[in-house]
């Protein structure tokens, strides 16, 4: 679900602060360049890129998949190809697991509430009622009992086919993997770091005396003999559980096993989960080992299925799902994307004014699309080695790309083709930046270490001459650079002194001169940009900048880290490579909007498409288009007095759960709703309330710590009440 939070950019001594002066102003309405995602889409890989963490299948052609922020996948065809049911802006809920009940009908738990299902072959999901009280991660059918178990040791039961649930016995397992059971009496709970054995149905558990581990997988070949995977060791019982013997791994170092299918005592198969994505296989009882599949810049496999046919299907922690026909030797990759294989590191994305488009990193190759991406080609790019930068101006000079070493490539057909041109002869690292004023003036600095390291172009990129007088060589890194004019720009970056962090120019490059900077807490400066010689903003770790008087003095204009900043006139976007969470503004940032992208992982690099659009490039080969909410689409905030009296929201504030507790007693579904300041619906939720319910948990939508939202939530008849939550770290 994409959270959001305005924020003017004065007197910003906290957002929760700020929020709360607005809220008891007594507006009622949103900041003018409030804004949110309207919507999502999914440009590499296809069908998503969202994790998958668990897949069940109903018959042998029917099978379903789920993970990150709500996804959901089917596929009818024996996992031949997927359908992406995820609509992430309705049900954004992480799911760490699902079962299938009868056809259609889906049991999944995770975060949030934890239990929800769905009767509609995943098509939509609603909150089940249960007592848990942290995420739940796994869920396994025992006789006529359903069991899940979740973090903190917690485990809840359910005897009619997860209608209702009660809280059992805690296992003591801290964050639950898998479990198994020998019979309703007899069974295991696995994870990290624990092994816990119970032998009376879930009554009391004891922790077993195993190695301090990750413990991912246990299951039984019959009824005395079974396997237990954990990071470092694989170990077998043959009597049942009583006793559990280290078996030969083969390959050195730790396999990060996750799941396999025991074929015989001889043969058996493993997927992988941690650092590598591996599949191995021993014929031979394990004396010895081998690879049976391998795949790099995959972060590892999560999920394993045997078909009735045999047939095996894997999901992964990268969003792909694959298929073998003959025991795992080959595999068919049915997401879609160039580089599936090998996965790119998309640190910039780039679009040129024809439409052509290439998303890039560090490596060899790089993605163009020539259909507004709606499908992308790997290739090799102009210099035979990785980009770093690349910018568009027109028609006439349609860009420059560059990596290692003092040369660039040209363009001048929209990326067509290109021809390389050399900008010093000297030995240089990384490009740090690329700003083209016009068709004709162009700069661009490197990160250092020459004594020059800032060039210009007055012939539209054709040849160079160094602008760096001033400029102290060998010593502080040029991280970027931006002009306004082709005659006042700014170099920032640094590490070490303040004097360092940033310089400005007003002829063109001739002469460069330090610029007084904020305390930036030891961090350095990421990106900037001027939208007049005056008025400027530059990022670090810690916080958005701002100048109005060229540098002279800064404040803070937003409490949040910079990694990168796109901007399209008065529109900007600040990405964090460690976060999801774009900051936002439309109006040269008077006023900033957090907004989070309802994707799992993080992104690189921005660009703006047009004034609504955003493509934003990550880890893994993955692109993301988000459209905004324009500041019309913001409705007044719902902040009428409740219909429903005498009802309690606690704790308040509260980080990221809360109770409801009404005075009487209801049975049906309720329906939640959560709004923020602006009034526009972040999140909705329906919860099955059981007889006689007078209390239920609500989840409260992640990315808005800080602020205040309001929780709108209506009964089985039909009585509304809201109330302000407010959210804190």
């Amino acid at each position: 679900m994409p959270r959001s939070t305005s924020v003017p950019s004065s007197h910003r001594t906290s957002a929760a602060l700020a929020l709360t002066i607005f809220l008891a102003a007594g507006t009622g309405s949103a900041h003018a360049a409030a804004t949110g995602v309207a919507s999502l889409r999914w440009l590499n890989p296809s069908p998503q890129g969202n994790p998958v963490s668990a897949l069940d299948f109903e018959s042998e052609s029917i099978g379903y998949a789920v993970g990150g922020y709500g996804t959901t996948l089917r596929t009818t065809d024996r996992g031949e190809t997927w359908v992406s049911l995820t609509d992430p802006l309705i049900f954004g809920i992480t799911l760490r697991d699902v079962l299938v009940l009868a056809p259609s009908d889906l049991l999944a738990v995770g975060e949030g509430t934890g239990v929800y299902r769905s009767t509609d072959g995943g098509t939509s999901w609603r909150s089940v009622a249960n007592p848990s009280t942290a995420p739940l991660s796994q869920i396994e059918r025992v006789g006529t009992q359903l069991s899940v178990v979740g973090d903190d040791g917690q485990r809840i039961v359910s005897i009619d086919e997860g209608r209702t649930w009660s809280m059992a016995a805690p296992t003591g397992v801290t964050r639950p993997r898998d479990q198994a059971w020998l019979d309703p009496q007899h069974g295991w709970v696995v994870g990290e770091p624990e092994v816990a054995e119970t032998t009376d149905g879930g009554a009391t558990w004891s922790v077993l005396s195993f190695p301090f581990a990750s413990y991912a997988d246990i299951q039984f070949l019959d009824g005395q003999e079974g396997y237990l995977a954990s990071t470092f060791e694989l170990y077998r019982t043959t009597d049942a559980g009583a006793s559990w013997i280290p078996t030969p791994l083969g390959p050195p170092g730790p396999l990060y096993l996750r799941e396999q299918v025991v074929y015989s005592r001889d043969h058996r198969f493993f997927i992988t989960d941690g650092e590598g994505a591996d599949m191995w296989e021993t014929t031979d009882d394990g004396a010895t080992w081998s690879v049976s599949y391998a795949r790099t810049a995959t972060v590892g496999y999560s999920d394993l299925v045997e078909l009735p046919s045999g047939r095996l299907v894997v999901s992964s922690t990268d969003g792909d799902l694959l298929h073998s026909d003959d025991q795992g030797h080959t595999w068919t990759n049915t997401t879609l994307g160039p580089g599936d294989e090998d996965r790119i590191a998309l640190w910039h994305v780039r679009q040129s004014t024809n439409g052509r488009a290439f998303a890039f990193g560090y490596d060899e190759d790089w993605l163009r699309t020539e259909d507004d991406g709606l499908t992308w080609t790997r290739e090799s790019p102009p210099n035979g080695y990785g980009p770093y930068e690349l910018e568009f101006w027109s028609d006439g000079l349609l860009g420059l790309g560059s990596g290692t070493g003092a040369n660039v490539a040209k363009t001048t057909d929209g990326g067509l083709t290109w021809s390389e041109r050399v900008v010093t002869s000297g030995g240089f690292a990384a490009l740090a930046g690329i700003e083209i004023v016009d068709e004709n003036t162009i700069f661009l600095a490197y990160l250092g270490s020459g004594a020059v390291r800032v060039f210009r172009s007055t012939d539209g990129g054709d040849t160079w001459e160094p602008r760096s007088n001033g400029i102290p060589a060998n010593a502080e890194e040029i991280r970027c650079l931006s002009f306004v004019d082709e005659n006042v720009g700014y170099v920032a970056g640094g590490w070490f002194t303040a004097a360092g962090h940033m310089m400005k120019t007003t002829d063109g490059g001739a002469n460069w001169f330090s610029v007084p900077t904020p305390d930036l807490g030891g961090s350095r400066i990421w990106d900037m940009h001027w939208l007049t010689a005056d008025h400027g903003f530059a990022g670090s770790r810690y916080d958005i900048w701002e100048t109005t008087d060229g540098g002279t003095t800064w404040a803070s204009a937003l409490e949040a880290p910079c990694w990168s900043m796109a901007w399209r006139g008065d529109r900007g976007c600040i990405v964090w490579f460690g976060s999801n969470v774009l900051q936002i503004t439309l109006d040269g940032g008077s006023t900033w909007t957090s907004v989070e992208v309802p994707v799992s992982g993080y992104f690189f690099d921005a660009t703006w498409v047009d004034d609504e659009r955003l493509w934003l490039s990550a880890p893994g080969s993955r692109l993301v288009e988000v459209t905004l909410l324009s500041p019309s689409d913001v409705p007044e905030a719902e902040t009428t007095a409740p219909i429903l009296a005498d009802w309690l929201v606690s704790p308040n504030p509260a980080t990221d759960r809360v109770r409801i507790d009404f005075n009487s007693s209801y049975a049906g579904i309720a329906h939640l709703s959560w709004f923020d300041v602006g009034g526009r619906r972040i999140a909705d939720d329906a919860v099955s309330l059981r007889e006689s319910t007078s209390s239920l948990p609500a989840t409260i939508p992640p990315g808005h710590a800080g602020s205040v939202l309001f929780l709108r939530i209506t009964l089985p008849d039909g009585t509304v009440g809201t109330r302000p939550v407010t959210v804190v770290r």
